[in-house]
């Protein structure tokens, strides 16, 4: 009850969410009666897990890609296969996505990468600001899909 009271007391005030979380979450602990030891060990068991090592991994990996030109190479490809066609930049940007996907198997470092290249290639073809974050962020969601992806690991 108090950590709902707290919750609905902090939103009140209008704190930001993860605010209202961490302090209703302290005052409702404090609250309790259990051993405060138990929460280094919580926040330390909580954090000693693989996949979460691995997506850093995978996104620093998608951020080392593209200065080394890889990601280049892959849209190169891309644009040979469906570059000339009818909405062929769109295209290009997904089956970028797609390969990029496969090499790092994460969402957010496959959108990071292709997006910064082809969302300003896709607005100075005349695509719309909108269109062209949209087509980037549906294909980095190909990263989940082909392995290794972090929720296969």
């Amino acid at each position: 009850m108090l950590l709902v009271l707290s919750f609905l007391f902090f939103m009140l005030l209008g704190l930001p969410l993860f605010g209202v979380i961490g302090l209703a979450s302290i005052i409702s602990m404090i609250g309790m009666p259990f051993p405060m030891e138990f929460i280094p060990q919580n926040l330390y068991t909580g954090m000693d897990q693989f996949p979460l090592i691995a997506t850093i991994g995978f996104v620093m990996a998608g951020f080392l890609m593209e200065p080394a030109g890889i990601t280049g190479e892959i849209i190169e490809v891309a644009k040979k296969a469906v570059g000339n066609i009818r909405g062929g930049l769109a295209m290009v940007t997904i089956l970028a996505c797609m390969i990029f996907a496969a090499l790092s198997g994460s969402g957010p470092a496959t959108t990071a990468a292709i997006g910064s290249i082809m969302i300003p290639g896709m607005i100075a073809a005349g695509y719309r600001k909108d269109d062209a974050a949209a087509v980037s962020a549906t294909g980095g969601t190909l990263g989940i899909l082909i392995p290794p992806s972090n929720p296969m690991i």
